[in-house]
């Protein structure tokens, strides 16, 4: 998810969540962007800031497995299931990376 703050502010963690996150914090880019794909992360950002799905891996609606109940997340560009946004943002990431002309 892409969270939007404050161009260039550095957010810190307390003691308790950079043990739970493993970082001390982040900081948003010059435009006031900050994009993270960790599930537990996402939750306490979206309380505090504002943010969006990013647009190359908006998904449709999570399906539910009829037999399990569980949520079917499906990847757009090939024929990836998984069960969290997290893992289907980790693998849009690692197999259909952005191609744009600054490298990113």
């Amino acid at each position: 998810m892409k969270f939007y703050g404050e161009p260039n502010l550095l957010v810190r963690f307390s003691e308790r969540n950079i043990r739970r996150f493993g970082t001390h914090g982040f900081s948003f880019n010059e435009n006031g962007e900050y994009e993270t794909d960790n599930d537990l992360l996402c939750q306490l950002l979206q309380q505090h800031y504002r943010c969006d799905i990013v647009a190359d891996t908006a998904t449709t609606e999570p399906e539910n497995n009829a037999d399990t109940g569980e949520t079917i997340r499906r990847c757009k560009k090939c024929e990836f299931t998984c069960g969290s946004q997290g893992e289907l943002l980790r693998h849009y990431r690692e197999q259909h990376p952005k191609t744009g002309g600054n490298g990113t």
